[in-house]
């Protein structure tokens, strides 16, 4: 990961008479940062874990294994990465590989899956684009 320190705000205290008195900072995670960036993604497309990597300055292995930490697998659409060439990859659910889950859910957002691979048509290849579309 980069050293660039990027923050949110946890808590804001303002007094009644409407002066700032505390904020607390705390720095995001690596799985936070990744969960932020899967729910820019649009129902009906997917992206990489390569465009995922470029947009963190890290290795798509990195986003695969903070990808399999996810407590909240539909509320934070790890099912819409795929690998660089379209394939589906592993999709794991409660320890178990289900990349035939995977599919179903992105058939059911409208993602066309031709022979285990998603077309390019339906693969944001640019993070940066979601980012700058969502600010």
């Amino acid at each position: 990961m980069t050293t660039n320190k990027n923050y949110i705000i946890r808590e804001v205290i303002i007094s009644s008479d409407c002066k700032l008195k505390k904020v607390v900072l705390r720095r995001k995670t690596p799985l936070e940062i990744i969960s932020i960036l899967l729910q820019l993604i649009p129902t009906g497309y997917v992206t990489t874990y390569k465009a995922l990597a470029k947009a963190l300055n890290t290795n798509p292995r990195y986003i695969g294994y903070l990808l399999r930490m996810n407590d909240n697998p539909i509320v934070v659409p790890c099912h819409r990465v795929v690998k660089s060439d379209g394939s589906l990859s592993g999709y794991t659910l409660s320890s178990r590989s289900l990349p035939k889950f995977k599919e179903k859910l992105l058939r059911v957002e409208g993602v066309e899956v031709v022979n285990g691979r998603v077309p390019r048509d339906y693969i944001i290849g640019s993070i940066d684009s979601l980012i700058k579309d969502s600010l």
